[in-house]
């Protein structure tokens, strides 16, 4: 009898530990369930906001390429018509025209504007008789570097 008192008492103690222990286990996991779950909800919005700002930045720098990118496409542009008939150079055309219409008596320069755009001359005529135009036409077509001759008339 005392001997199963002692065993009554000692599987009653085992059962009570045993539950304790199944208790604190189950405490424990589940707080330890739920500090993951907080964890991996931090760490999936810290990613998340990390994609962001690098989705950001690589717009931004996209767009900032795609300026750069019609900048210097525009400068060689640019650069190009420069090299074939830049600006210096039809200043150059438009300065011998003029030069070509003083020298010839049949012109009178005053009567003719001279612009140049890639080695096109315009003459817009502001007074003058068919003949001095005419004369105008022919005198500028042989100068250096004219490619073509257009004549505007009032």
């Amino acid at each position: 009898t005392a001997a199963a008192q002692g065993t009554s008492k000692g599987a009653t103690a085992a059962a009570q530990g045993t539950s304790k222990g199944a208790t604190a286990a189950a405490q424990g996991t589940s707080k330890g369930a739920t500090a993951t779950a907080q964890g991996a909800s931090k760490g999936a919005t810290a990613t998340a906001q990390g994609a962001a700002t690098s989705a950001e930045a690589v717009a931004e720098g996209t767009t900032e390429s795609a300026k750069a990118v019609a900048r210097g496409t525009g400068r060689v542009a640019s650069g190009t018509k420069n090299l074939l008939f830049g600006k210096d150079e039809d200043d150059k055309i438009r300065d011998r025209v003029v030069n070509a219409f003083k020298k010839d008596r049949s012109i009178d320069p005053s009567h003719i504007d001279v612009s140049v755009q890639d080695g096109v001359v315009t003459l817009t005529l502001k007074a003058g008789t068919d003949q001095e135009w005419n004369r105008a036409v022919v005198v500028a077509r042989r100068v250096d570097g004219v490619r073509r001759v257009f004549v505007r008339r009032p």
